[in-house]
């Protein structure tokens, strides 16, 4: 398995609450390794952490499903991330106009 799949898989199991402690140790292993996954580790676990506070009633998880299943332009994934935010809150409060 390459590193960004390992790293990728662990990181959702660590986002999802379902992770070993062998898996946490390997995923700092491998960010202690490499300081970009690092930085990708904590910009995934802001925007993780930015959804579960703004969707987390069923209201909220309805209004993210209707945003994450329309189809997106060609965009990397940056800018997908900045456009699902600029959506999701309203401009004072998105971080992406905040940058």
């Amino acid at each position: 398995m390459r590193l960004k799949d390992e790293f990728n898989s662990l990181v959702g199991e660590h986002l999802d609450g379902t992770a070993t402690r062998d898996q946490t140790q390997r995923l700092d292993e491998i960010m202690q390794r490499d300081p970009k996954l690092q930085q990708e580790y904590r910009t995934q676990l802001m925007i993780h952490q930015l959804l579960m506070e703004r969707f987390s009633s069923p209201a909220g998880a309805d209004a993210l499903a209707a945003i994450l299943s329309e189809p997106a332009p060609v965009l990397t994934p940056i800018q997908r991330v900045k456009d699902w935010f600029r959506r999701i809150f309203r401009k004072s409060d998105c971080p992406c106009c905040r940058m």
